[in-house]
């Protein structure tokens, strides 16, 4: 087995987390939550006692139930993982406490925004829309996108076409 992967988000079904795992013979190290609604954590405890790995959160967050090494996560650290820096940004709105990770071009950003939408603002609309463009859509174009749900985006993408962040609103 391999170590030095992570997980992002343990879903609902974390069994095909473990099942992946072993056909690629990984072994995860690291558990990183981008909020703790079950859909995103509610496999944390399956998760925890197959890898015995810390998972990471913000602390303002929920405590997700199921991790025996929880961690809490400052906003623009790196958590090393082998040779990769994985970067935190702290994208509240969806949740209080929510984040995006940052891996080279790609940002892994939970419910923050969707291809063609944006999160619901279940803590606060204002801080959604403020991390959203002002934390994901400051970021470069070619910046891949990689929503909790539905299919991957890019920021010149979402700058460009998403109703509710296009600079291109009222034009005709």
């Amino acid at each position: 087995m391999r170590r030095g992967t992570e997980v992002i988000d343990t879903g609902g079904n974390p069994e095909a987390i473990i099942k992946k795992a072993k056909e690629l013979k990984l072994q995860p190290g690291k558990i990183l939550l981008t909020h703790a609604h079950f859909d995103h954590a509610g496999g944390l405890e399956l998760l925890d006692q197959a890898y015995n790995c810390p998972a990471w959160i913000d602390e303002k967050e929920p405590r997700p139930s199921g991790s025996r090494d929880l961690k809490f996560l400052q906003d623009g650290e790196s958590i090393k993982l082998g040779n990769l820096n994985i970067e935190v940004l702290f994208t509240p709105g969806h949740t209080s406490g929510g984040v995006s990770y940052k891996i080279h071009d790609s940002v892994f950003s939970g419910d923050a925004i969707f291809a063609g939408s944006m999160g619901r603002a279940n803590s606060s609309w204002s801080e959604l829309h403020d991390s959203i463009t002002q934390r994901l859509l400051t970021l470069p174009d070619h910046t891949r996108l990689f929503p909790g749900h539905g299919p991957a985006t890019t920021v010149g993408e979402e700058k460009h076409h998403n109703p509710f962040f296009s600079t291109r609103r009222g034009a005709n």
